[in-house]
């Protein structure tokens, strides 16, 4: 039986990238935003006495800051400099509605 996916997300991502800097712009911008989401939700876990589930989520933290590391050197690399995020021309949009999230 194959396995079905449905998609989570309320709508597709709005604007195009125009340049690389705007690229690593926005890879810093997401994995940040990751970053902190799964910190929330570490918190939120503990909160609730899931310590197992708190664990995980402040391991993902962990795994989403060092992709923010792995952005700052790329664009560092290609670019000779950190991602500028003024160069995020627009907001992203909501990855889970609220009822999803709880």
């Amino acid at each position: 039986m194959p396995l079905l996916r449905t998609s989570l997300q309320k709508s597709e991502p709005a604007g195009t990238l125009q340049s690389l800097d705007e690229f690593f712009a926005l890879a810093d911008a997401m994995e940040r935003e990751a970053a902190e989401r799964y910190t929330g939700l570490a918190n939120d876990m503990q909160v609730q006495d899931k310590h197992d589930l708190a664990t995980v989520f402040t391991q993902l933290a962990a795994a989403e800051r060092e992709h923010v590391d792995s952005v700052a050197r790329w664009s560092q690399s290609h670019l000779g400099k950190a991602p500028d995020p003024a160069l995020v021309r627009w907001n992203a949009p909501e990855t889970f509605d609220s009822e999803t999230a709880a």
